[in-house]
């Protein structure tokens, strides 16, 4: 009998007034906001003042299958236009009708507007207020079908222990996972010892730890992008997965694992063709030099044993990085609605790894989630 399908990574599409309307009355005059500039263009409104990230370009976060030079064209499409396109991005029964079609059973959910504004917030307190009033009101939307629609949490790390207390909180109201911004928040890296009440308690309540691309200030070397065309999207999209390199060499780095044992992390929105050799690369550097770190194991050794990461659904790379590194850690993600998600995804996900044994590609299919998130 072959496991359910699972995307293990797609998104909603919050309506705009969320936090206007979830924030707490002490936060409400800074809730979050997009309002148009002197140009007519988006622009977020974080803590009270206007923040750079996807300045213009917001209607792309719904639109999955379209032809994407009108929705990276600053001021030509609004986020309301992007979400008039993908009705499954914020209405649960289109979305059930959306998962039917696709013949996917779950889909754990993350944020769109929820992944930009994490680099333009500077205030610990303001940052856990957004991501509890996002929580609210993803446990609230998922509550429609609990068990095919799956809220995962946003955490902030600039203040861990919040972060760990909305952790519970959130797991308590019905959430199954949590996630983090990719880059380490807090000018800290993950392994330093300020983190450990929340790695401890993500551990303690058996809840992964998503990474997931967005919200840093900026990408590596993005100073040196091209942007003569006002946004450099190319370079972003390619940029990306810098994000999550950094993200799971700082866990490794700090030990994070060798300390948290039964903590599990995940790897979204990179694909996972570069998996083989950052693991190889890391474990080389480890051989070399690998007294200057509290590590006592291989980083290879701690990802197979308590990570995972997401393969896009046409990845052709992936069925030779599950060979490599065990179909152990793999899953998949469709990331429905953004513009760069995959309809026909599961189909897509059978024909990549229609040459591994059955029980490996149950595993990445939905087998591995199921176990992950603790799923029925």
């Amino acid at each position: 009998m072959q496991s359910p399908v699972i995307d293990a990574d797609s998104h909603i599409l919050e309506p705009i007034d969320l936090w206007q309307k979830y924030l707490e009355p002490k936060y409400q005059d800074r809730a979050m906001r997009i309002e148009k500039d002197s140009q007519g263009w988006e622009q977020w409104i974080v803590n009270g003042k206007p923040y750079s990230y996807r300045h213009g370009i917001f209607g792309d976060m719904g639109a999955i299958g379209q032809d994407l030079k009108r929705y990276f064209t600053p001021g030509q499409a609004t986020y309301e236009d992007g979400r008039q396109l993908s009705p499954g991005g914020w209405d649960p029964h289109e979305r059930i009708k959306v998962l039917d079609l696709e013949g996917i059973d779950t889909v754990l959910l993350y944020p769109s507007l929820g992944i930009t504004w994490e680099g333009g917030c500077d205030d610990a307190e303001l940052a856990d207020a957004y991501c509890r009033a996002y929580n609210n009101w993803l446990i609230e939307w998922c509550g429609t079908y609990p068990d095919r629609l799956i809220a995962i949490a946003h955490i902030s790390l600039m203040e861990p222990r919040a972060g760990a207390e909305e952790l519970k909180r959130a797991v308590k109201a019905g959430a199954k996972g949590a996630m983090i911004r990719a880059y380490p928040s807090g000018d800290r890296p993950f392994g330093h010892p300020h983190n450990d009440l929340f790695w401890a308690t993500a551990q303690d309540l058996d809840i992964p730890v998503a990474l997931h691309i967005g919200g840093a200030k900026k990408l590596a070397g993005s100073e040196i992008a091209d942007t003569r065309m006002g946004h450099n999207t190319w370079w972003n999209y390619v940029m990306f997965m810098t994000e999550l390199q950094t993200g799971i060499t700082s866990i490794m780095n700090g030990a994070v694992l060798e300390r948290f044992p039964r903590l599990k992390i995940v790897l979204l929105e990179s694909g996972c063709g570069w998996i083989a050799y950052w693991l190889d690369r890391m474990d080389g550097t480890f051989d070399h030099t690998g007294f200057s770190t509290p590590l006592k194991q291989h980083p290879s050794e701690y990802f197979k044993r308590q990570c995972f990461i997401t393969m896009d659904a046409d990845e052709e790379l992936a069925s030779d990085m599950i060979r490599r590194v065990g179909a152990q850690s793999f899953m998949w993600a469709a990331d429905y609605p953004h513009s760069d998600g995959h309809m026909n995804a599961a189909r897509s996900v059978r024909s990549v790894l229609k040459d591994l044994p059955q029980e490996d590609q149950d595993k990445v299919l939905g087998g591995n989630a199921i176990q992950a998130y603790r799923l029925a």
